[in-house]
């Protein structure tokens, strides 16, 4: 299987689920995402992977799973990308959304503020729990974040 083409799917359900006005349930975006990662960790297994931009795709895909270890293995795999090739902005946003839900996950705050509780009838998203001294504005500059004040003033 193609990991662009994976990638591909990955987004366009994310554009046609029902949380974004499409007809896409949200169970039937749950396993096309559970397929999605299987395929990835199949392909890891295979050695299928090994460019920054593979690594980078791989955690995209990883990082819609539901458990700490599927965002820990999106972490690793953005993380591998970066350090193939610094620039790369989407891995380096990566890296920290995925440590985020990990966090979220294990129930403690996200470090960097990039998980937002849904929106419920045309109401803002909601910042879910977020420590703003874990990381600094540096940090969270160089991940393409914006700064802990902007984030706790758009979350109020």
């Amino acid at each position: 299987m193609d990991l662009s083409r994976l990638v591909a799917e990955d987004q366009n359900d994310r554009r046609n689920s029902e949380v974004r006005g499409g007809d896409l349930s949200p169970q039937t975006v749950g396993e096309r995402d559970r397929i999605r990662r299987s395929a990835v960790k199949e392909m890891l297994v295979e050695g299928k992977i090994s460019a920054a931009v593979d690594f980078e795709n791989a955690a995209l895909i990883m990082q819609h799973g539901g458990t700490s270890d599927d965002f820990q293995l999106a972490n690793s795999l953005a993380t591998v990308a970066v350090a193939m090739e610094p620039d790369r902005q989407l891995a380096s946003w990566l890296i920290a959304a995925t440590l985020d839900r990990f966090l979220l996950s294990r129930g403690k705050p996200q470090w960097y503020g990039t998980q937002f509780a849904r929106a419920k009838n045309g109401e803002k998203p909601k910042l879910m729990p977020f420590d703003p001294s874990a990381v600094s504005d540096a940090e969270r500059a160089a991940k393409h974040i914006p700064l802990a004040s902007e984030l706790l003033k758009e979350a109020e």
